[in-house]
């Protein structure tokens, strides 16, 4: 519909001679909103339109930086330049939008999707969309590779799916390998948890991104190297460091990560001071992450271990021995989540 009324109807032409792509965007963007405000979904429409504003912004930006370094007279791969720039308003866009979205929608109980879903969702990212995007690039090295043929052995080097090119080529028969194998990885997963997939959520998700991340590095290299110049150099090597860049950022920020306690952290435990009748003082330096036993159950503990007998006072709860506490504590928790106990319990006169 936006193609229809914008260029055919109304005649815009924004950028001839290239095509009006443009047009169809902003019928889906305009359809994406009347949906969100037909089913009473403000909050996700608010965040469309944030997305939209920052990365036409970019648009903008990035056209009049490039065109300022084109001024300055220097040969560089200003487009280049362009393209990231107008990537990063984008990704701040979409931030900032499910950021305040994050931070304002109600918390909501997902509902149970069928099991094919999942699957579906990894073998269309890592195959689908990076065999849609790698697919030209046979072409590429056939222009530039002089001893590669346009059909070796009797196959076309990537046939698209096509009837005029084959349907079938070298390039598809590796994807569908790919696919295959992921397809069987998932399936041996599903029947019983592998070692290299993580067990959390969000382990999966990033190793998920990762993947993609860096198979799209390298379909990108690949496609620049055949005719590999000073200038790709620069711009290959600013996108492999941003996606390393984008490789630290997930990995050690990630909410799975258990934070690492520095020594002013360590200052700042709890020190619980318990001070007796018999004149006894223990100090016991616990994780406040931890979740602490009741002190009955402790103190049931310390004090059949002592008297042989079960129960005791609130009273004579205090008046038990640390060290046996401390014992009794300690014997089911893990030596990685304890961080150090002290027992002091100095000598009666």
């Amino acid at each position: 519909m936006g193609f229809l009324v914008l260029v055919n109807l109304l005649k815009l032409r924004m950028t001839p001679p290239r095509g009006d792509k443009w047009s169809g965007c902003v019928g889906m963007g305009a359809g994406l909103l009347l949906y969100f405000w037909g089913n009473d979904l403000h909050l996700v429409a608010q965040v469309r339109l944030t997305t939209g504003l920052i990365g036409g912004i970019g648009y903008a930006a990035a056209q009049m930086v490039k065109v300022l370094l084109i001024k300055t007279g220097r040969e560089a791969n200003w487009h280049s330049v362009l393209e990231q720039l107008q990537g990063l308003f984008h990704g701040v866009g979409l931030a900032v939008g499910i950021g305040v979205l994050a931070h304002v929608a109600p918390t909501v109980s997902p509902h149970p999707a069928p099991s094919w879903t999942g699957p579906f969702a990894i073998l269309f990212v890592l195959v689908g969309i990076t065999y849609l995007n790698h697919r030209k690039t046979g072409l590429r090295w056939v222009e530039h590779v002089e001893a590669l043929t346009d059909r070796p052995y009797g196959l076309p080097v990537t046939g698209w799916l096509r009837a005029s090119r084959g349907w079938i080529g070298w390039l598809e028969l590796f994807f569908l390998a790919i696919g295959a194998t992921l397809l069987l990885v998932l399936y041996a997963h599903r029947t019983e948890p592998l070692p290299i997939l993580p067990a959390a959520v969000f382990g999966k998700v990033q190793l998920l991104y990762l993947v993609f991340l860096w198979w799209v590095v390298v379909m990108n290299f690949d496609h620049a190297i055949v005719a590999f110049t000073p200038r790709r150099l620069v711009t290959e090597g600013t996108v492999t460091l941003n996606a390393v860049l984008c490789t630290a950022l997930l990995t050690i920020q990630g909410p799975s990560r258990p934070r690492l306690r520095s020594r002013r952290g360590l200052r700042r435990a709890q020190i619980r001071p318990r001070v007796g009748r018999r004149s006894h003082l223990a100090f016991r330096l616990r994780d406040p992450a931890r979740p602490q036993r009741p002190a009955h159950s402790v103190c049931q503990e310390t004090h059949s271990f002592r008297t042989g007998s079960n129960g005791c006072s609130g009273q004579a709860a205090e008046r038990r021995s640390t060290s046996l506490m401390l014992v009794a504590s300690l014997k089911d928790t893990p030596a990685a989540t304890t961080r150090s106990a002290i027992a002091f319990r100095p000598t009666r006169n």
